[in-house]
C-alpha cells in the first residue's frame, strides 16, 4: 500500500490508503486508515471513500467482502466480472490457453499424482502458502495441486485502455528460496529490473499482454507473473491491479508515476487524449537498476518492534526521497513468526540487466547477481539486529 499512496501523491493526487498492517511510512505517504481485517475494509470505504479507489495487495481475491455493500465512488480497475475470472483459476487457465499461451497442468484429486507438483491455496496471494507436494499429499477443498514447471520467474507490467494495451516493462521475480528466507519457498520476496529486453524477446509478452487484456476486459495497471526456460515461458499469474513491482519501475524511471497511467487508464479516453497504449516504449540503456527485498522475521515466533528496532529501521527513511528502507513498523507492532519485517532497496547505476539465455536456461548477468547478493547481506545485517528479539 506504501508505494502506491507514494505513486499517487507523485502523481498529483491526495490519496487516502486502507491497508491491515499501519506501517510508519505507509502513514507519512498518506493518511493511512488500519483496518484490523479484510471485513472491515467495505464498511471503511463506505465511511470514507467518495471518489475513485482501486485495488492493490491481492485484495481481487477478496472480492465478495470488498463488493457486499454500497460503496460510494468509481472504482478504477476491471469490472466485477474480468476481476472474478482472473481469480477463479479454471477460468484463467482455459482463458490462458483459448488465447495460445502455456498454462500449468492442474490437478483437483484429493491427493497428490505422482511427478512434481506443488500444492496452492486457492485464495492466498503473493505465492503464501505454496509448498512442495509430495506423491499421496492430500489437500483441502480450499487448495489444489499443480504441475511444477522449472525456470526463473518474469513479471510483466502491463497498462490497458479502450485503445490496446502497453507493456511498461518486466523484473526477475525474487522468491523465498532465491532469498533463503523462512517464509516459504514460494512466496514473494522481491524484484529486480527493469530487465533490459531484446525485441525478440519482449515480443511474446507484448503478445500476451495484447491478447489478455483484450479477452477479459482488462482496464488499467495489471501484471502476471511467468515461469521462463530457454525461449519459452509459461504463464501462473494473472494479477488486475497495480502489483509489487511498480515502485521498481518509477525508481528506474523518475517522473512517471504508476498511478498516474492507472488513472488515465481507467478514464473515458475523451479525458485524456494521448498516444494509443499499444506498443512497448521501455528505454533499451537503463540509467538505474533497482533491486527490493522483502526482510523476514529469523524468528519462527512472534517478535514486538521496540523503540530502538524502529528507530535503526526508520534512520534511512526520507520523506519524498527514494528510501533504502520501507514499510516500517510503527514501535509496538507484533511480527509473526517468519513474517514481513520490511523493505529494502538497492540502486546500480548503468546496469547490465539483460537475460541471457540457451534453448533450455535463462542464465542471470553479473550486475543481477551482485544486486541479488547485495539485498541477501542487507537482510542479512537487519535480522542480525532483530536476532537477540525475545517471544512476546
Amino acid at each position: 500500500m506504501r508505494q502506491h499512496l507514494e505513486s499517487a501523491r507523485r502523481a498529483g493526487f491526495d490519496p487516502l490508503g486502507i491497508d491491515l498492517f499501519g506501517d510508519w511510512d505507509t502513514r507519512n505517504a498518506g493518511p493511512c486508515i488500519k483496518a484490523n481485517s479484510l471485513d472491515e475494509i467495505p464498511g471503511i470505504l463506505r465511511q470514507n471513500v467518495r471518489d475513485d479507489w482501486c485495488l492493490a495487495g491481492g485484495l481481487e481475491r477478496h472480492l465478495d467482502r470488498l463488493f457486499n455493500g454500497n460503496i460510494d465512488g468509481r472504482f478504477l480497475g476491471p469490472a466485477p466480472e474480468p476481476l472474478k475470472l482472473v481469480t477463479d483459476i479454471h477460468r484463467m487457465a482455459e482463458t490462458v490457453v483459448s488465447n495460445g499461451f502455456r498454462f500449468p497442468t492442474l490437478n483437483f484429486d484429493s491427493s497428490c499424482p505422482p511427478g512434481r507438483w506443488i500444492r496452492k491455496p486457492l485464495l492466498a496471494a503473493g505465492g503464501h502458502g505454496i509448498e512442495w507436494a509430495r506423491q499421496g499429499l492430500t489437500r483441502s477443498r480450499h487448495q489444489y495441486f499443480q504441475t511444477w514447471i522449472a525456470g526463473k520467474t518474469i513479471s510483466a507490467a502491463f497498462v490497458t485502455d479502450t485503445r490496446g494495451t502497453r507493456l511498461i516493462g518486466t523484473t526477475l521475480q525474487l522468491l523465498g528460496r532465491e532469498l533463503e528466507t523462512e517464509n516459504g519457498p514460494f512466496a514473494y520476496a522481491g524484484s529486480i529490473g527493469p530487465l533490459q529486453l531484446e525485441t525478440e524477446r519482449e515480443s511474446p509478452f507484448l503478445d500476451f499482454g495484447r491478447k489478455i487484456g483484450q479477452a477479459i476486459s482488462l482496464r488499467g495497471v495489471w501484471g502476471a507473473d511467468f515461469v521462463c526456460r530457454g525461449e519459452e515461458f509459461v504463464v501462473v499469474d494473472i494479477n488486475p491491479r497495480l502489483t509489487a513491482s511498480c515502485d521498481i519501475y518509477e525508481r528506474a524511471q523518475p517522473g512517471q508515476p504508476i498511478a498516474g497511467l492507472h488513472v488515465q487508464a481507467c478514464q473515458d479516453p475523451a479525458d485524456c487524449p494521448g498516444t494509443p497504449a499499444t506498443a512497448a516504449d521501455a528505454p533499451r540503456d537503463l540509467a538505474l537498476g533497482i533491486g527490493k527485498a522483502i526482510v523476514f522475521s529469523p524468528h519462527n515466533h512472534p517478535i514486538k518492534i521496540n523503540i530502538e528496532n524502529h528507530q535503526y529501521l526508520a534512520e534511512c527513511y526520507q520523506r519524498n526521497q527514494p528510501a533504502k528502507v520501507a514499510d516500517i513498523p510503527m514501535p509496538g507492532t507484533i511480527i509473526p513468526a517468519n513474517g514481513p519485517v520490511c523493505t529494502i532497496y538497492e540502486t546500480i547505476s548503468s546496469p547490465d540487466f539483460r537475460l541471457k539465455s540457451t534453448k533450455a536456461e535463462i542464465d542471470l548477468p553479473h550486475d543481477i547477481k551482485k544486486m541479488l547478493n547485495r539485498l541477501k547481506q542487507r537482510a542479512s545485517n537487519i535480522c542480525e539486529q532483530l536476532g537477540t528479539k525475545r517471544p512476546v
